[in-house]
């Protein structure tokens, strides 16, 4: 027979409390005698442990399994069953939250309201975040910079691309070549992302040359970008207690899932348009850098029929990584 949800409830805070600490005594649905009426009463969870090993102490806490959220009313009932216990701190934990008026008189009353959550979303206010992650995904743009001879006689990047050039004294081909010094660009920034958080935006020069002594160089512009994504507050998991009244959560943290296979991570990331300064972010749960896609075969898709762009640029300005 399945248990009442409020017993499952009750066990489950019973459970997490318990485990926060091997040498306290952690009792649930226990009936302990009332200081007033010193008859027995029942009490949903009860401690008894030692502060810094040494000092005894008596905690009551109330599990409160209900559809609506504790309001202030609770709050008095529950202060109430505080004072008629020995007990010395008062924990409510409630399944369906707390309204901010019983969060004030709880924290008048030396209560702390907490919530437990498995593996559940993080449906708690905005300016108590203390999650951030961010999946950054690379970007790849090419331009030949002006002017490009009209001996080549090139129009479309197919045409480009299809022209061999060397690398390291070894031929191939031009969208090989992009494709190999694209993957070594990105690989050097991913690299450096420890030290500037976000991984850089870079520019590369590809000179590809043929042995036609009368056609000039063929200089191809490698841009390598990203996008930068904020995981979304409700797409991280949290196993654990979150303590309203001092805001502070105990326990660990999922972030969103990443989708590897596509370039965007996926619905629990939200497209930045404006990167956050790494003083105003808080803790950081997780930093996913996607790289090493397949860039040949993206360029060939996107570009290949295309017109080839030309670009103004003046050389000395190009930052190449």
């Amino acid at each position: 027979m399945t248990a009442p949800r409020w017993k499952e409830f009750e066990d489950a805070v019973m459970k997490f409390v318990a485990a926060l600490d091997a040498k306290a005594k952690v009792t649930a649905n226990v009936r302990l005698p009332d200081t007033h009426t010193s008859k027995p009463r029942q009490r949903d969870v009860w401690i008894e442990a030692k502060v810094c090993n040494h000092f005894p102490l008596k905690v009551l806490i109330s599990c409160k399994r209900l559809k609506r959220k504790i309001d202030q009313q609770d709050i008095d009932a529950f202060n109430g069953e505080l004072i008629s216990s020995e007990a010395r701190l008062g924990v409510l934990y409630a399944y369906s939250g707390f309204t901010s008026n019983a969060m004030e008189k709880a924290k008048k009353l030396g209560v702390s309201c907490c919530r437990l959550f498995d593996n559940e979303p993080a449906d708690i206010p905005r300016n108590l975040v203390f999650i951030d992650s961010y999946c950054c995904t690379s970007r790849i743009s090419v331009s030949v910079m002006a002017p490009l001879d009209r001996q080549w006689n090139l129009t479309t990047w197919n045409e480009l691309f299809s022209l061999q050039c060397e690398d390291a004294g070894l031929p191939l081909s031009v969208i090989d070549a992009i494709s190999r010094s694209y993957r070594d660009g990105e690989k050097e920034v991913v690299s450096k992302a420890s030290e500037t958080f976000f991984p850089l935006n870079w520019v590369r020069v590809l000179e590809c040359i043929k042995e036609e002594p009368n056609k000039k160089t063929i200089k191809i512009i490698i841009r390598g970008s990203w996008n930068v994504y904020e995981g979304r507050l409700k797409a991280h998991l949290l196993k654990g207690s979150y303590n309203f009244s001092s805001q502070e959560f105990l326990g660990s943290i999922s972030t969103p899932s990443v989708d590897t296979q596509s370039s965007h991570p996926g619905p629990g990331w939200t497209l930045l348009k404006v990167l956050p300064e790494k003083s105003t972010m808080k803790s950081i749960r997780g930093l996913f850098i996607m790289s090493g896609g397949n860039v040949k075969e993206s360029l060939l898709e996107q570009l290949g029929p295309r017109p080839i762009t030309i670009e103004e640029i003046n050389e000395s300005l190009m930052n190449p990584v």
